[in-house]
């Protein structure tokens, strides 16, 4: 790996061995040391070029999560499989890693904006970031736009996904009528309300509402698979 280096010093090269550390992790060491080298870039450069350097170490951190997310799940890396797919040309490899990364970074935005807490418990372990209008209907767009999504805790995140519950616009939770005494027998909190809905999550959670809560008024025939809606912290 090498490693630019700032006031044109020559670049630093850094080796990560695959036989001693493995594909995933080899490959996680070496975006890390390019991470800290842009990192050392952007405190020595003029404002103006700092946007760019910092969009990129937005998405050396997009690349990492998802490597530290296979590493913990002790499978291969998505990415690795996408780089080393032979069938696949070089635009078309670009189009699915940045497909990938744009799923890690909606949920870093998401997962931050609640501040690490599922919305509905204030509880910060096991959040996910759910969908509000799904994943499989979503525009590009949409699939990663944090309006579009909500920390939530597993138990919640399921049902939204199936609508058994929504949000108001003001946050208020909405229940379906036909599920209500299942999900208070799981020990579903179902008289909370969630704070810093802005503007801009009011089209998705109308999707929602319209769409996906199988309120006693309008049942849902297919279940959604994946959804959620975003607070600013």
């Amino acid at each position: 790996m090498t490693c630019p280096r700032p006031d044109s010093a020559a670049p630093a090269t850094k080796r990560f061995s695959v036989g001693k550390f493995g594909e995933t992790q080899a490959l996680m060491m070496a975006v890390q040391a390019r991470r800290e080298a842009t990192l050392e870039l952007l405190r020595a450069e003029e404002p103006v070029a700092a946007k760019p350097l910092q969009h990129l170490i937005d998405e050396y951190d997009d690349i990492i999560s998802e490597l530290k997310d296979s590493l913990e799940k002790d499978d291969k890396s998505e990415l690795l499989n996408i780089i080393q797919e032979a069938r696949l040309d070089a635009t078309t490899k670009q189009v699915q890693i940045q497909m990938r990364l744009g799923h890690h970074r909606f949920r870093r935005m998401v997962i931050s904006r609640w501040q690490g807490c599922c919305a509905v418990t204030g509880v910060d372990i096991l959040v996910d970031a759910a969908h509000i209008k799904p994943w499989r209907t979503a525009s590009n767009f949409d699939r990663i736009d944090p309006y579009n999504g909500i920390a939530l805790s597993p138990l919640y995140h399921r049902a939204f996904d199936l609508g058994y519950i929504s949000f108001g616009d003001d946050g208020g939770i909405l229940v379906s009528e036909k599920y209500r005494e299942r999900l208070l027998l799981m020990g579903m909190i179902l008289s909370v309300k969630i704070f810093g809905l802005t503007d801009d999550h009011q089209s998705y959670l109308d999707h929602h509402r319209k769409h996906l809560f199988q309120d006693h008024k309008k049942p849902v025939s297919h279940p959604p698979t994946s959804v959620g809606a975003a607070v600013p912290s």
